[in-house]
């Protein structure tokens, strides 16, 4: 977190965005879990949601609810050192009819199997993968 307040208040890294993603995702890739959830309801918040953090535990596969104008938003994190499996999805699948979601989406640092994937796409569910983070968290620093 302190690498994200630091890059958002030196314009000088604008230059250098791209060296300094890397800096953070390496700084995210030895977050824990429930930090990596902290780190990711501070970027949506930037990004304009209402985050809503659940339970640390017993969360029944949904870490944030973001609410915008797209309606409600479950949303799964994982912070993980190798490829995300289908089981991530399954649990978002499950939490959007409990959290009253219109839409799931899962997020990670890392990348995401091609289970994982073809699961997602026959239910609906939006996949966050290492690319799409980094995008993410430039727009929402800009």
């Amino acid at each position: 977190m302190k690498v994200l307040k630091k890059w958002s208040e030196q314009k000088k890294l604008r230059k250098n965005r791209s060296r300094d993603i890397n800096v953070i995702l390496a700084s995210i890739d030895g977050m824990e879990g429930y930090e990596f959830e902290g780190f990711l309801k501070s970027v949506f918040e930037r990004l304009g949601y209402s985050v809503i953090h659940t339970p640390l535990s017993g969360d029944q596969g949904a870490d944030l609810i973001l609410s915008g104008n797209k309606g409600r938003i479950a949303v799964q994190a994982k912070r993980y050192s190798s490829k995300v499996s289908n089981k991530a999805v399954q649990e978002v699948v499950a939490s959007k009819a409990l959290y009253k979601c219109t839409e799931g989406l899962v997020v990670t640092n890392n990348y995401f199997t091609n289970s994982a994937i073809e699961l997602a796409e026959a239910n609906g569910i939006g996949l966050i993968d290492r690319e799409k983070l980094k995008k993410m968290i430039i727009k929402s620093y800009s």
